[in-house]
């Protein structure tokens, strides 16, 4: 997973800068005070603590459906730690019904060390094999300064099949 900060990163770095900056030009302590949370939100998100060990599945509840069918894909999470999962599946071309957008991104907590799913349902598009796409996981830890974000592709497989209005036409 690669690691980037999000927006609270350099905001808090900009109020405990000003407010040591300020309280060294003022002479007064109660300006530092104000920016202590912080202070300790900082040394707490940027404490000595590696990247967060996530696993991800993401899998079909079916193998096979219709076109024009709901499908349902699970993507079942486990953490090594407690934290916020963004979770944002791309399906590929022919798996979503004509003019249909792909999934919204989800978001969801995870607690360390227990199971959690989340599911995304679509309607299945043209007909033949398709694999389920990759799903995009963003683990928000560490105050919410820092965000990892790494990809998870599964080999399985829907079978999306014809229904009978189009398998007469082709006939």
């Amino acid at each position: 997973m690669t690691q980037r900060s999000t927006i609270r990163l350099p905001v808090a770095l900009v109020v405990v800068a000003a407010a040591v900056v300020g309280a060294v030009t003022t002479g007064t302590a109660a300006i530092v005070l104000a920016a202590a949370p912080w202070a300790v939100c900082l040394a707490l998100g940027l404490g000595p603590r590696g990247g967060p060990h996530v696993r991800a599945a993401v899998h079909p509840t079916t193998p096979r459906a219709m076109v024009g069918d709901e499908l349902e894909l699970r993507v079942t999470l486990l953490a090594d730690r407690d934290g916020r999962v963004a979770v944002t599946l791309r399906p590929p071309a022919g798996f979503l019904a004509d003019g249909q957008v792909p999934p919204p991104t989800i978001v969801t907590a995870v607690s360390a060390g227990r199971r959690t799913e989340v599911v995304s349902r679509s309607i299945a598009g043209g007909w033949g094999t398709h694999d389920v796409g990759t799903a995009t996981i963003a683990f928000d830890a560490s105050h919410g300064l820092v965000r990892w974000q790494g990809s998870v592709a599964d080999p399985s497989v829907v079978r999306i099949h014809p229904t009978r209005r189009e398998l007469r036409t082709l006939v």
